[in-house]
């Protein structure tokens, strides 16, 4: 899904460049909002994967090492 992003956001580059600027602001916002989603789904499965080795260093008394 970021391959889509990188395509739409260069895309919009290419028409900013040539002057066509109401083609590229859509693309622009599009592009944007792809990456949110990524980086939020990313977020989401760091918070997890935190989440769950704070219960097992919990769970084995390990806070020290």
């Amino acid at each position: 899904m970021s391959q889509v992003a990188a395509t739409l956001n260069n895309l919009a580059v290419l028409y900013g460049k040539r002057g066509k600027y109401k083609e590229a602001e859509p693309l622009c916002k599009r592009a944007l909002v792809i990456r949110e989603k990524v980086n939020i789904e990313l977020y989401s499965l760091v918070v997890f994967n935190i989440a769950r080795s704070l219960e097992l260093y919990s769970t084995l008394c390990l806070w020290e090492q």
